[in-house]
């Protein structure tokens, strides 16, 4: 549930040594572990310009069905 959704506890993130970060890394079939990682934090640069990009799924849908028979 903490993997994705929410931010560990409190009393768990004050544990992590020096500068890392807890990660829960997927070890098996239902099977996890905690880790200690050097954070991946990613953040978008002030120099780089933004891009439109878009949405083009209308137009695919239409280019790649087999007709209205479906």
């Amino acid at each position: 549930m903490y993997r994705f959704r929410r931010d560990l506890p409190e009393s768990i993130r004050n544990c992590v040594a020096g500068d890392t970060e807890w990660s829960i890394i997927g070890t098996g079939m239902g099977s996890y572990e905690f880790r200690q990682v050097a954070p991946a934090h990613i953040s978008p640069t002030s120099h780089h310009h933004k891009i439109q990009i878009s949405d083009a799924t209308p137009e695919i849908i239409t280019t790649y069905s087999p007709g209205s028979d479906e």
